[in-house]
């Protein structure tokens, strides 16, 4: 039989295998990470900003929090932001010119991740 992936693994797995597995991840962390929270960014100038973690951004404000920036999939202009996302889930986010401060609304998710459920159980 072919080898799984940790992610197969936990979706395969029953009650008696399921914590193994679940202990290599910090499963409270994940299940905390899944309530969007405003987070405060200030930044040395610049318009490419890289998250310190990896999360889902939900919306991009200005530092003050009170204009919310439009997110866009092309180059960014006046009032707006590009946001691309690493293997890892770790958001790269590019404004139309510097910034020194903005804010997020985001999930958070445990560092390493996404290579833990892609990485091979070799158990299978």
């Amino acid at each position: 039989m072919a080898n799984l992936t940790n992610q197969d693994a936990i979706n395969l797995a029953n009650p008696n295998s399921i914590a193994d597995l679940l202990r290599q991840i910090p499963a409270g962390d994940l299940i905390a990470g899944m309530i969007p929270r405003v987070i405060s960014r200030t930044v040395a100038s610049n318009a490419v900003q890289v998250e310190p973690e990896a999360g889902a951004i939900l919306s991009v404000a200005d530092a003050a929090g009170t204009s919310a920036l439009a997110i866009v999939t092309g180059t960014p202009g006046a009032g707006e932001v590009q946001i691309a996302y690493s293997a890892e889930g770790v958001a790269t986010l590019t404004f139309a010119s510097p910034v020194t401060g903005y804010q997020v609304v985001k999930t958070v998710l445990p560092a390493g991740l996404a290579t833990y459920l892609a990485a091979d159980t070799g158990a299978f």
